[in-house]
């Protein structure tokens, strides 16, 4: 919530919050992966592509320990990857520093491609 309240724009906070602070729904967050040492973001490996004409981006990773994720009422992720522009040669800022790319992302949890693959629980 607190995220959305400081960083969302108007019409995420009017999409979202209201169902998340009278605790209809809830969130997950997405950080970190197996493959990588993700509890530094520059190492994330998951991309967002934006779709020509800003019709939304194409999500690639895969995510582990999702907080909150299992959670009958979780229908938004908060997923942190990196932007990625497909015309990059790797001169721009972007190519150049690893931490420029790092952001996150509003991912609806019925999103096309959103699974979750292996229910993982904390302490039981």
């Amino acid at each position: 919530m607190e995220v959305l309240l400081r960083y969302g724009s108007p019409s995420q906070q009017r999409q979202w919050l209201p169902s998340l602070l009278d605790g209809t729904s809830r969130s997950a967050f997405l950080m970190t992966e197996p493959a990588v040492a993700s509890s530094d973001a520059s190492n994330i490996e998951c991309t967002f592509e934006r779709l020509p004409g800003g019709r939304g981006y194409v999500v690639r990773g895969r995510k582990w320990w999702s907080s909150g994720a299992l959670d009958p009422r979780c229908n938004l992720a908060i997923v942190m990857g990196k932007v990625v522009d497909p015309s990059d040669d790797g001169s721009t800022k972007n190519g150049n520093n690893k931490r420029a790319a790092q952001t996150m992302l509003l991912v609806p949890m019925d999103a096309p491609g959103v699974t979750i693959v292996r229910p993982l629980t904390v302490f039981g």
